[in-house]
């Protein structure tokens, strides 16, 4: 599958590719969102990595009707 990423997904999934967890991913992005904001976006792309198979397995089961965005 291909699809387009915006710069921050971009920015993200290489963080996550060198190792780098969560909460700093998400810090990251502070500078250029609000704290929450930065936290559900975060959240909605680990939700679509693991529905694109980009992420085996986070540990977390994907919320039955949960929705997952741009």
């Amino acid at each position: 599958m291909v699809r387009p990423m915006d710069k921050v997904e971009r920015d993200a999934l290489n963080r996550a590719v060198s190792g780098e967890n969560f909460a700093d991913m998400a810090a990251a992005l502070w500078p250029a969102m609000e704290t929450e904001a930065a936290h559900h976006r975060m959240t909605e792309l680990l939700l679509r990595w693991l529905e694109e198979g980009l992420v085996i397995d986070a540990g977390v089961p994907i919320p039955e009707g949960a929705e997952i965005g741009d």
